[in-house]
């Protein structure tokens, strides 16, 4: 009985090392934004939220996703009064693709779209220019994209 409480915290310690080493992959992917004037899509809080989403399920997804984006945002000293806007995108990415997984590029890709999908409309109501919101959102799918095609199904293969 012991033996399988061994290995059960293995597991548990595991999964939990693999989600705190994808926050800081992800919160300083960020970094760069501090000394930027534009938002472009190339970072990998998004990225590294859909590799824990399907390697370990939807909680720790959004627990990747939502704290590599409030470390990265707090990094790079960009915290503001509309940072609610890419949480919600998180959470509808960890759903989507937790939803999804089986197959692991379609849910990936389903799962970035989403996020675009929910950031753009939340920070079109909240004022933003278009033109910045869709610059981010092609940028953000076509890295995203380029990143789940060449990475994702082997980095998945290899966490689980």
């Amino acid at each position: 009985m012991a033996i399988f409480s061994v290995i059960g915290l293995f597991f548990v310690a595991r999964t939990f090392t693999v989600s705190l080493l994808l926050v800081v992959i992800g919160a300083a992917s960020l970094v760069p934004y501090r000394f930027l004037r534009i938002q472009l899509g190339f970072e990998l809080a998004v990225f590294v939220s859909i590799i824990a989403t399907l390697s370990y399920g939807f909680g720790a997804g959004l627990f990747v996703g939502v704290l590599s984006l409030m470390l990265g945002l707090f990094l790079s000293e960009s915290l503001y009064y509309r940072f609610f806007v890419p949480l919600a995108g998180m959470l509808c990415l960890a759903a989507v693709t937790s939803f999804l997984s089986s197959a692991i590029i379609p849910a990936a890709l389903a799962g970035v779209l989403a996020y675009n999908m929910v950031i753009a409309a939340l920070y079109m109501l909240t004022g933003s220019e278009p033109g910045r919101i869709a610059l981010f959102a092609v940028t953000d799918i076509l890295f995203n994209a380029m990143l789940i095609i060449l990475f994702a199904p082997g980095i998945v293969q290899m966490l689980t």
